[in-house]
């Protein structure tokens, strides 16, 4: 059981009727306000830091575990949407290639209107 203030004071004032004052003080200061058993010693700090190294190794084995799986997730989900790119990128190559031959058609559809409308005009300029 730890020792309280109170005790601690009781027990100095016997000390002094003992032995001199200072020596007292000395001896009261040196004796800890716990019990001994509360006192880490060499070997207990030795082996919390056993314990504490083991227990940060095993954790850091288990995050690298679990980047490794988010890099392999990520990698996967990187080299799909690359497929997707390249099907959107050969599905515009096909819309690109209508849309030439669609304008193509239309500039001609055109000229040939403007043309007859040309063919027409004179047509009719010179025979009226």
């Amino acid at each position: 059981m730890a020792m309280s203030e109170a005790m601690r004071l009781k027990i100095l004032d016997k000390l002094t009727s003992v032995i001199e004052e200072e020596e007292a003080t000395q001896l009261m200061e040196n004796t800890p306000p716990f019990d001994w058993h509360e006192i880490a010693t060499k070997d207990d700090l030795a082996a919390l830091k056993e314990w504490a190294e083991a227990k940060f190794d095993a954790q850091s084995a288990s995050i690298a575990a679990e980047f490794t799986a988010v890099r392999g997730e990520f990698a996967e989900k990187i080299g799909e949407v690359h497929k997707e790119i390249g099907g959107l990128s050969k599905e515009i190559g096909g819309i690109s290639v209508k849309i030439s031959e669609q304008t193509r058609i239309m500039v001609f559809t055109i000229a040939a209107f403007a043309l007859t409308v040309c063919a027409a005009i004179a047509g009719a300029v010179l025979f009226a």
